[in-house]
């Protein structure tokens, strides 16, 4: 066989569209194919003819071992060559998308929540929760502690002003439907209204508002959906102006009732565990 021959040979079999970039010197390939040649003259010419062709059946997998690190087979720790390496794209290889990272997550859940609420509440105005000063901005979702998300807002209109707050975190639907939620500094009843539901897209739903004290009404919806909970919370009074800590008086109604109600609060609550 001709070294132009074995050239050839070596570009059908095992080209950079194949392989990538070289792995094994060609003339050294050569040149041991040239004293093989020689040697093998003291054989029948049927002989050398098979040697040759086997030397060049072979050559794709020594040049398989040499581009993908597999040993080559007959040698210590021999190890099959990955064929989907031997197989890959020339051009640079990009890497895989993997899971989203929290920040890009909260980016999205922050358009979906401004643009919704914007939307059902048209004619508001949003203010950054005290709490989250130097954190976030009125209904911007920011990741908390590990595991978590958070957004909030108080929320300004003709009717008055009041306070909405998300909480969205892992978390598996309850087995069994638990009793409603209970906050004593909105009402001194031992639970609130409540109603759970199952909607046909296999997500568990509660809808619950605090009975009515001293003119405070609170709403809470809760969605479990694909391994996750979003809570949207309600009340109609403002919670920047309310005084923080223990023992602190109940705040004063602000408004007749929350401007996210029950509804509302279903909708985002929906459009956000969707959008995880």
């Amino acid at each position: 066989m001709s070294t132009e021959r074995l050239r050839t040979l070596f570009d059908e079999t095992a080209g950079p569209d194949v392989l990538g970039p070289p792995g094994i010197d060609l003339d050294a390939v050569i040149g041991r194919e040239r004293g093989a040649r020689t040697r093998r003259r003291v054989f029948a010419v049927g002989g050398a003819t098979l040697a040759v062709a086997a030397l060049a059946l072979a050559l794709p997998t020594v040049l398989t071992g040499a581009v993908t690190g597999a040993a080559i087979p007959g040698g210590p720790g021999t190890r099959a060559a990955d064929p989907a390496a031997s197989a890959a794209p020339t051009g640079t290889p990009t890497a895989s998308p993997g899971p989203r990272g929290r920040e890009e997550v909260a980016g999205a859940l922050t358009a979906v929540l401004g643009t919704r609420i914007r939307e059902l509440l048209p004619a508001a105005t949003f203010v950054p929760l005290t709490e989250q000063a130097g954190r976030a901005g009125a209904l911007q979702v920011f990741p908390s502690q590990a595991i978590a998300f958070k957004a909030g807002a108080d929320i300004a209109d003709s009717g008055g002003t009041s306070t909405l707050s998300i909480l969205i975190m892992p978390q598996d639907a309850p087995a069994e439907h638990r009793s409603c939620p209970r906050d004593v500094s909105l009402s001194d009843a031992p639970e609130w209204n409540c109603t759970w539901s199952t909607p046909a897209d296999g997500s568990l739903v509660l809808e619950s508002s605090a009975p009515a004290a001293a003119g405070i009404v609170a709403h809470e919806v809760v969605v479990y959906r694909a391994g996750y909970m979003v809570l949207v919370k309600s009340a109609n009074y403002g919670y920047n102006s309310v005084q923080q800590g223990k023992n602190m008086p109940r705040p004063a109604p602000q408004r007749a009732t929350p401007a996210v109600d029950v509804a509302i609060a279903r909708d985002l609550a929906d459009r956000l565990s969707l959008a995880l």
